[in-house]
């Protein structure tokens, strides 16, 4: 199963505006980890992250293999990106079968999805290091 985009575009808004988004559909199981750590680092490096996104990618692959351990289907992967002020957003959901589909045990929402969801921020800089070289940051809040 390829990890496909859940929008027409991974980039679903002008990137004028300073606002990039993007969702995507990970398939269940072990393989989930593995697409996410194909696909979300050149997405970030896409959208201007540089190379905060090698500090960021472990974290977002870490959320995505904790919702297929505990989850039943697929994984939805939700980013938006907010260049202007340094700031990357996620949201990291299992979904469940329907209530009629066989082998569904938990109880899921009306929109088919379950509780579980793990959210992120995260922002990121650059600040002055050890002769005057810039080194870059990212603090990353989970919940």
């Amino acid at each position: 199963m390829e990890a496909v985009p859940t929008t027409p575009d991974r980039t679903c808004t002008p990137a004028r505006s300073g606002l990039r988004t993007g969702r995507w559909r990970m398939p269940r199981g072990q393989t989930a980890a593995a697409y996410t750590r194909r696909l979300i680092p050149g997405v970030l490096r896409g959208w201007g992250l540089g190379p905060v996104a090698g500090q960021v990618v472990p974290l977002i692959e870490e959320l995505v293999a904790r919702a297929a351990a505990r989850g039943h289907g697929p994984i939805d992967v939700r980013l938006e990106f907010r260049k202007s002020i340094h700031l990357l957003l996620g949201e990291i959901r299992d979904v469940l079968p329907a209530p009629s589909e066989p082998g569904n045990l938990t109880p899921s929402r009306e929109d088919g999805h379950s509780a579980h969801a793990t959210a992120v921020a995260i922002t990121y800089g650059r600040r002055p290091g050890p002769g005057g070289i810039a080194a870059w940051y990212a603090h990353c809040f989970t919940w």
